[in-house]
């Protein structure tokens, strides 16, 4: 939504028919990003509920998406270019943020190791199988 405000008049000269070409004062479409922000306050939650990170990763994600949530709600209070690059900027920031911080509260997976042996079981099987064709293609 921020680099859609910031070259609005570009879309708009394109004949785009989006948001913000009818949106001239920018504030709906702060309040879109502001809503999207909204939105990505439950994912640490979600995946610690889900058995993929640790509790601290969804308060870490909650406190990185109140940051960027700080930002569109600026960006909305007074929308304008400098409001729309700061929130870009955050956007920028906070997706390697978020996964950095999955990767290092991350469960391990159990299952992987008993996959990996069932797979390299699988594969030594069909090694053999195939050396065993071979052999008889060449008597």
């Amino acid at each position: 939504m921020a680099i859609a405000h910031l070259y609005r008049q570009d879309y708009a000269a394109a004949q785009f028919k989006m948001l913000l070409t009818e949106d001239v004062s920018g504030r709906m479409t702060a309040l879109a990003a502001l809503q999207n922000c909204s939105y990505l306050m439950p994912l640490g939650y979600a995946a610690y509920r889900c058995g993929l990170t640790t509790e601290w990763f969804g308060v870490e994600t909650a406190a990185i998406s109140a940051m960027m949530g700080v930002t569109a709600a600026l960006f909305y209070h007074k929308p304008s270019t400098e409001g729309a690059r700061k929130l870009f900027r955050a956007s920028l920031l906070y997706l390697p943020v978020l996964l950095a911080a999955m990767v290092f509260h991350r469960h391990p997976n159990k299952n992987a190791a008993k996959s990996f042996t069932a797979t390299h079981r699988r594969d030594s099987t069909n090694v053999n199988i195939l050396q065993d064709l071979e052999k008889r293609d060449q008597t």
